[in-house]
C-alpha cells in the first residue's frame, strides 16, 4: 500500500517489475500501486526476455504448462500483461527483435531498451571446475517447456544416431517432451536442477544440441545456450534460427537445418572428438570476447 511504498521509496531510484501483471480483477490494485511508486517520484520500469505479448503466445502456452486454460482465459492473460507493462515507465528486453515487438505495443514516448543477455564467465566456469566427464560421448539437450516442434527434427535424428552408435548417451534435462520418447531406453531423463547446479549437470554433455522451430517467438529469444554449452566444455550443434548470429559454421559450432544435417554433423562429432575439441574451444573463446557479464555490464546502467 501507499504507506509501505512511501516507507521505502527513499532508498531507490527505480522500481523494476519483472513480467508482472495483475488478473483483471485486480487490475485496479495495480494500476494504485504504480501509481503509488509514481508520487513516491520513483521510475517504473518493466522487464521482459520472452515475447508473451503477440497473440501467437496463446496457443504456446495451451500446448505446455497450461493445457486446462481456455482460449478465452489465455487472451484475458495476454491482455493483463500487455496493460501491466502499459503502466510502466519503460521497458527492458533482452534481444533487438523482442525490443521490436514491444514498441509496437508502448506508446511512443515510453523508451524500449535492449539489455542483452550475458554470463557471468567467472561464477560458471568455478561452478564446473573438476567435473569428471563419462567414458563415452554423451549428446544432451537441456532447456524448458516448449511445443514439440522445437525438437521433432532433433529426436528424430537422435533415434537414428542412436541406432548407429551404440555405446553413445543422450540426456534430456529439464522440459521431458514426447518427442524424445522415440529413443526409448536410450534416454536418460534428468531432472530440472537449481541454478547452483545447473552449470555442473550441464558439463556433463560432450554435445549440446540447441534447438529451435523456426517461428516469432524463438527469433525473440538470445542464444544464451550457445555460451553455457561451450562453458561448460560441450561443442554445439544448433539450428540457423536465434544461433546462427554466434554460432559460425565449422569454426565454433555446426549449424543443422533438418534431420540428415543433424544426423551428419552428430556422428562426426562422435567420431572426431579432437573436431569437437576444436569447436568448443572456439566457441567458448567468442564467448569470452563478446558475451560475458564483465564485457557487457556497462549497457546496464
Amino acid at each position: 500500500d501507499e504507506t509501505e511504498v512511501s516507507q521505502y521509496a527513499h532508498l531507490f531510484d527505480a522500481v523494476v517489475l519483472p513480467r508482472m501483471s495483475w488478473e483483471a480483477r485486480y487490475a485496479d490494485r495495480g494500476r494504485e500501486f504504480v501509481n503509488a511508486l509514481h508520487r513516491a517520484a520513483l521510475c517504473v520500469i518493466y522487464e521482459v526476455d520472452d515475447d508473451v505479448f503477440t497473440p501467437q503466445i496463446n496457443a504456446r502456452l495451451r500446448q505446455t504448462v497450461q493445457s486446462d486454460a481456455t482460449p478465452e482465459r489465455l487472451e484475458e492473460r495476454r491482455q493483463e500483461r500487455i496493460a501491466a507493462m502499459q503502466l510502466c515507465d519503460a521497458v527492458t528486453v533482452s534481444s533487438q527483435r523482442l525490443a521490436t515487438v514491444v514498441r509496437q505495443i508502448m506508446p511512443e514516448y515510453k523508451p524500449v531498451v535492449c539489455i542483452p543477455n550475458a554470463i557471468d564467465a567467472k561464477w560458471w566456469r568455478q561452478a564446473v571446475k573438476g567435473r569428471k566427464r563419462r567414458v563415452g560421448p554423451v549428446i544432451g539437450w537441456a532447456g524448458g517447456a516448449r511445443p514439440g516442434d522445437d525438437v521433432a527434427v532433433l529426436a528424430e535424428a537422435w533415434a537414428r544416431i542412436a541406432a548407429r552408435y551404440p555405446d553413445v548417451a543422450f540426456v534430456v534435462m529439464g522440459w521431458q517432451a514426447a518427442e524424445f520418447d522415440i529413443l526409448g531406453s536410450r534416454l536418460q531423463r534428468w531432472p530440472w536442477t537449481k541454478l547452483d547446479d545447473y552449470p555442473r549437470a550441464l558439463a556433463s554433455f560432450d554435445i549440446a544440441c540447441c534447438s529451435v522451430a523456426d517461428n516469432g517467438f524463438n527469433r525473440s529469444k538470445t542464444p544464451i545456450k550457445v555460451w553455457e554449452s561451450a562453458l561448460s566444455g560441450a561443442a554445439v550443434v544448433a539450428t540457423p534460427t536465434l544461433y546462427d548470429k554466434v554460432v559460425t559454421h565449422g569454426e565454433d559450432g555446426l549449424l543443422a537445418r533438418d534431420v540428415d544435417d543433424w544426423e551428419t554433423y552428430l556422428g562426426y562429432l562422435i567420431e572426431q572428438p579432437t573436431e569437437r575439441k576444436r569447436l568448443q574451444r572456439a566457441q567458448r573463446r567468442r564467448g569470452m570476447r563478446y558475451h560475458t557479464l564483465e564485457k557487457n555490464l556497462w549497457k546496464w546502467p
